[in-house]
């Protein structure tokens, strides 16, 4: 009788934890979409009502702020995180890319050290590609997908 207590044991730690835990994560990001939806809704219905009350009161108010529908893609604090981001991550990288590399020269010795660099040029990449988005240097056209043409945070 143990051994059945002991396998459903292994049965529930092999089946139903990654089973609890990828249905967990799928729904915990479903909910999250589900809630920015239903912010930016009421924020436009909240708009759209005091609009209507200024039209009717014959007041023009000013076009609603874009900070308020796309809430981290627009403006200069969203582009200042993302080369913070990018910066900080290129120098990560590039850090580990060089341990990985004398440590796979100093274990091994033969020529497997070489994928070492790839993290380094990976994180080589994220500090050039900051470098190029200097605050001096006029923003690159869009190609039209999520994030908006003014910001070039690739995350």
């Amino acid at each position: 009788m143990p051994s059945l207590l002991h396998s459903l044991t292994g049965l529930m730690t092999a089946v139903v934890i990654p089973t609890v835990a990828i249905v967990g994560g799928i729904s915990f990001a479903a909910y999250s979409m589900y809630l920015r939806v239903r912010r930016q809704r009421e924020i436009l219905q909240m708009h759209h009502a005091e609009r209507m009350a200024a039209i009717e009161k014959g007041i023009e108010l000013p076009s609603l702020p874009p900070e308020l529908l796309h809430d981290r893609h627009y403006g200069a604090g969203y582009r200042r995180d993302c080369r913070r981001s990018r910066r900080s991550s290129g120098l990560t990288l590039l850090l580990i890319g060089a341990a990985v590399t004398i440590a796979m020269w100093q274990a091994n010795g033969d020529k497997s050290f070489w994928w070492g660099l790839i993290i380094i040029a990976w994180g080589l990449g994220r500090l050039v590609s900051d470098y190029l988005d200097a605050p001096g240097t006029p923003p690159q056209a869009g190609t039209g997908g999520p994030v908006p043409p003014d910001s070039t945070c690739n995350r």
